[in-house]
This record gives structure tokens, sequence and C-alpha cells, in this order.
């Protein structure tokens, strides 16, 4: 999975989501407004009913932080 990270003050780690206003990321973009730690990804996936989930990588591309990681389902 790859989704959008926290931008700023290296909180990527953190168990933390962000929620921003529609356009506020991307402008134009109404669709793109959450920003998650990877700390707060891998509790919302352990609450979503994964059995596992690993942050392989924080970086930042195109000047945007992104969060890579993988989701294993139960009895996987």
């Amino acid at each position: 999975m790859e989704t959008y990270g926290i931008a700023h003050d290296g909180r990527v780690d953190e168990r933390a989501i962000e929620v921003q206003q529609p356009g506020g990321i991307y402008p134009g973009d109404e669709f793109v407004y959450w920003g998650f730690g990877a700390g707060g990804l891998t509790a919302l996936a352990g609450l979503a009913g994964f059995a596992e989930a690993t942050i392989e990588a924080t970086p930042t591309i195109d000047g945007h932080p992104r969060v890579l990681g993988a989701l294993v389902r139960p009895g996987a």
C-alpha cells in the first residue's frame, strides 16, 4: 500500500492521522485529504482487522511525504 504521509516537523513515524480540507494537499484535488503517520496507519490497519501491517519506507516524493508498507490479512 501507499498513502499520503504527515508533511511537517519530522512526524512521519508518529501515531497520528491528520485531516486536511479538500484541495489542501493538492490544489484542485477534492479527494486526497488524509495524512498518516506510520504509527497511525499501523494502528488503523489493526483496527480494520489486518493481522499485520509493516511500514517499509517513508519517502518524500516531489515534495510530498508518502508511507509505503504491506498489509497481511488474517490467515495469510
